[in-house]
């Protein structure tokens, strides 16, 4: 990440789904549950291993208030115990890191870039904003995936709510985010794919937002966002534009 530049302008991205491509996600966890199945020669494929985690980890995420803050390894350790005794692998620490690390691993080697992002990344930067990602990706792991996808150079700061201890929508992180950039949300752009949460607070705290309809499931659009895009690189003559009628 390079060194935070004073502006008077400055957007802010989330993560998943709007800078990180989610295909690629879920190719990263097929090919951890994968290695998983490997490694401890279970007799469960590795669909059927993702398909149980992702049901366990919804049930206790069920119990919780969906917007209160987990990070990463407190859901590892709260789900992977059930898993060691219904697949008979013992508890351990050891267990634990082989299996954060293969996550990690495998996320760095699978996870992609969304079409556009590193020219528009790079074109926002050339005009002179302020750029800032909000994500719930754990600071470390958020730190490798940066840097395997050759991205971290691009964003003036960081927020993850790991350092917030809330989630998106919660108004913290994006007070939080604003506040490293110097700025309030009036000088701020926000640009994310939900369409549900994100963009309608992010509008009520003052921010222009974007929506990223990249999808092709996604809603025709979001009435609560100033601007929809198809691809990040329409980014580039918005900000054009709006430069010019100010």
């Amino acid at each position: 990440m390079k060194q935070s530049r004073k502006s008077k302008r400055a957007i802010f991205f989330a993560y998943t789904g709007t800078i990180y491509d989610p295909q690629s996600d879920q190719k990263a966890h097929l090919e951890s549950a994968r290695e998983i199945v490997r490694h401890f020669k279970l007799d469960v494929t590795p669909q059927s291993l993702l398909e149980r985690f992702s049901e366990r980890a919804d049930r206790y995420l069920a119990q919780r208030d969906a917007d209160e803050f987990l990070a990463g390894d407190d859901m590892l350790r709260a789900v992977l115990p059930h898993f060691g005794t219904i697949l008979q692998v013992p508890k351990t620490r050891e267990h634990f890191l082989f299996v954060k690390e293969v996550t990690r691993k495998m996320h760095c080697v699978h996870g992609a870039l969304m079409p556009g992002a590193e020219e528009a990344l790079s074109g926002i930067r050339e005009r002179g904003f302020h750029v800032g990602l909000i994500s719930h990706v754990d600071g470390d792991l958020l730190g490798s995936l940066l840097d395997s996808l050759g991205i971290r150079d691009y964003f003036d700061s960081v927020t993850t709510a790991e350092e917030a201890q809330v989630c998106r929508p919660d108004p913290r992180i994006f007070e939080l985010a604003v506040g490293k950039a110097e700025i309030t949300t009036k000088q701020a752009y926000f640009v994310s794919d939900d369409p549900h949460r994100d963009i309608p607070t992010a509008r009520k705290l003052g921010f222009a937002t974007i929506y990223l309809r990249a999808a092709p499931d996604a809603g025709k659009d979001c009435p609560e966002a100033d601007f929809e895009i198809g691809a990040l690189t329409d980014l580039l003559p918005i900000l054009d534009r709006e430069a010019a009628r100010k």
